[in-house]
């Protein structure tokens, strides 16, 4: 009889255990379930993110390359203008009323030309604030 209650004491703490061991399996499942779920959502905004990145660093290069061919165009625009300020140097004696309307226009070009500089480089600084500011998001994304 003693040994009948024995082993089915023993039995009762087995299936005690065994339900236990039921019960953090079942937790267990959830966990991993959840995190499985979490590196999923994690992976999807990281891809979302170096899409976004992706674009913006895209449509950054390709204003930029805009920007470089008006630049270069405004270049070849001052380059053009400065040399029509020499052309009417050696004419001023000549041509002095002439020469003084001419010089105005170039003025303008130049002061046009300084003034699309600053915005170009402005640009360039805002571009590289986002760039910075992207880099930053998904650093903090990637922790």
């Amino acid at each position: 009889q003693r040994k009948c209650d024995e082993a089915m004491e023993e039995s009762t703490k087995a299936k005690h255990d065994l339900a236990c061991l039921d019960r953090e399996v079942v937790r267990l499942r959830s966990v991993i379930m959840l995190k499985d779920e979490a590196i999923k959502n994690g992976e999807r905004q990281e891809a979302v993110l170096q899409e976004t990145l992706r674009k913006s660093e895209h449509q950054a290069a390709e204003r930029l390359q805009e920007r470089d061919v008006r630049l270069n165009v405004l270049q070849d625009e001052l380059k053009t203008s400065e040399e029509r300020l020499q052309k009417l140097q050696r004419l001023a004696d000549e041509h002095l009323p002439e020469l003084q309307r001419m010089e105005a226009k170039v003025q303008a070009t130049q002061s046009h030309w300084q003034e699309l500089e600053r915005d170009y480089e402005d640009s360039v600084l805002q571009l590289q604030q986002r760039e910075a500011q992207l880099a930053q998001e998904e650093a903090k994304l990637s922790e």
